[in-house]
């Protein structure tokens, strides 16, 4: 995936690597920060920047969040967007 994409929209490195580990498959907190070795704390930082762009979503498994990456398209659909609005 092209980080600079995900910069143009305003997501951090670390929203990449959270974002790149969502899109192998649905998974908890725990198993993002393992996947990607960012901390804890920030990984729910990413998520919640994430989920406010929809390049996330989730559902309640077992009274725990489980996270699932909207597909890659989302992005060029969010960044069509924003320059729709910059043309405004």
């Amino acid at each position: 995936m092209d980080t600079d994409s995900l910069k143009l929209i305003g997501l951090a490195q670390n929203d990449y690597k959270v974002y790149e580990s969502a899109l192998k498959g649905s998974f908890s907190i725990s198993q993002i920060c393992h996947d990607t070795g960012v901390h804890r704390r920030n990984v729910y930082d990413c998520i919640n920047r994430l989920l406010k762009f929809g390049l996330l979503s989730f559902y309640e498994q077992n009274k725990k969040r489980v996270y699932i990456a909207s597909p890659p398209e989302k992005i060029l659909d969010i960044i069509k967007e924003k320059k729709k609005t910059v043309a405004d």
